[in-house]
């Protein structure tokens, strides 16, 4: 009867769990458009760029013939800075590589995730668009490619990852 009652609550915790991973899923994805169109307006509707997004601190890059345009905005205040990125820049190419990810959204419901994770992390939320195509886009913890067994799995290269982390951080002082 124990074994039985400890089986529910487990079941109900992992249930509750993966309804909330999709709830961030969705409302990441609904705040990301909202911020880009208020933004933006539909200027990125012809142009290739990635967002990358954690808690309400998002950043745009854009890829432009000559160089790539990196945007810093705030959720509520729209673009605070830009800044210009050359067009060799290594990482920027690695990022702006669409046959590096998959054009299926990527997120937390893989079962080696929920081993590490709860509803206390922070998420970011990443996509490349390109003409209504988005490509590696998913929401998954900050701290997700610390664990070698998900690593694997991890929809974008580390360099890139750490680059977009280090520019939110640097930017907002986080």
């Amino acid at each position: 009867m124990k074994l039985n009652i400890l089986y529910c609550i487990v079941l109900t915790n992992l249930l509750v769990t993966k309804a909330f991973a999709q709830n961030i899923d969705s409302l990441s994805i609904i705040n990301a458009k909202e911020v880009v169109k208020e933004c933006f307006n539909d200027s990125l509707k012809s142009e290739k760029y990635l967002l990358y997004k954690v808690k309400d601190n998002y950043i745009v890059i854009v890829e432009r013939p000559n160089e790539y345009r990196q945007y810093f905005i705030k959720k509520g205040s729209c673009i605070e800075d830009s800044i210009m990125i050359k067009k060799n820049d290594r990482i920027m190419k690695k990022a702006f590589d669409v046959n590096a990810y998959d054009s299926t959204f990527i997120n937390i419901k893989s079962d080696s995730i929920y081993q590490y994770y709860n509803i206390h992390s922070e998420f970011i939320y990443f996509v490349i668009k390109e003409k209504d195509v988005k490509y590696g886009e998913f929401n998954l913890p900050v701290i997700f490619n610390n664990k070698p067994k998900d690593k694997d799995i991890y929809p974008i290269d580390k360099k890139v990852h750490e680059y977009l982390m280090k520019q939110i951080i640097t930017h907002w002082k986080l």
